[in-house]
């Protein structure tokens, strides 16, 4: 996905932003890499869904976004705050690759109390301008999570720990995920929004 949208409008956002649902089950099936990037001076927004719909997206390899070009790269999985958050769901086989663009949970809701959920079989590295958050100011909403979930080892790489925000991670059962990096979980007076780490039980943490 490039230069998806227009000029600059909302919150560094693009305006008419590729929107995918609106109502009712949404599955997208990627048989490959799932690319997002910025390489002009116009933007590029891609939103999962602006409405109610529940929305599973399934990847059979990486996800990349990226942003090498100067205008604004959004991707958001919830939009709008006319209508409330619907389930959405994201399975990556591959590793998750956040070296540049704005990465949001939900940005815009007008209720609900489903957590955005990115499963994740591969690694996950944020690099260069990458950012990633849960930035809806509707409390019932928790932060986003990482489930890993490889019967295996993964890794976690953050270069800037202020790029990584209101995120939460799960190591599910017969996982272990290596910290490569420092990780900052956020504090907050909203239990939602305060970060969690959960590490389940037959998962391992290795912090070495």
């Amino acid at each position: 996905v490039k230069a998806a949208g227009s000029s600059s409008g909302m919150s560094g956002r693009t305006t008419n932003p590729l929107v995918l649902s609106t109502t009712g089950t949404y599955t997208l099936t990627i048989g490959g890499d799932f690319n997002i990037d910025h390489y002009t001076t116009e933007g590029t927004w891609l939103a999962l869904s602006i409405g109610t719909s529940n929305v599973t997206v399934n990847v059979a390899r990486d996800f990349n976004m990226s942003r090498t070009g100067s205008g604004p790269c959004f991707f958001d999985f919830k939009i709008s705050t006319g209508t409330t958050k619907g389930t959405h769901i994201m399975n990556v086989t591959g590793n998750l690759n956040l070296t540049g663009g704005y990465f949001d949970w939900t940005f815009e809701t007008n209720g609900g109390t489903n957590q955005t959920i990115l499963n994740l079989t591969g690694n996950f590295l944020q690099s260069g301008t990458g950012y990633m958050i849960t930035s809806t100011g509707t409390t019932t909403i928790p932060n986003g999570k990482i489930v890993f979930n490889k019967a295996g080892t993964q890794t976690i790489s953050i270069a800037t720990l202020t790029y990584v925000v209101y995120t939460n991670f799960e190591v599910s059962s017969g996982s272990t995920v290596e910290l490569l990096s420092s990780l900052s979980l956020q504090s907050s007076t909203t239990s939602n929004w305060g970060g969690r780490f959960i590490v389940n039980s037959g998962a391992i943490l290795d912090a070495n």
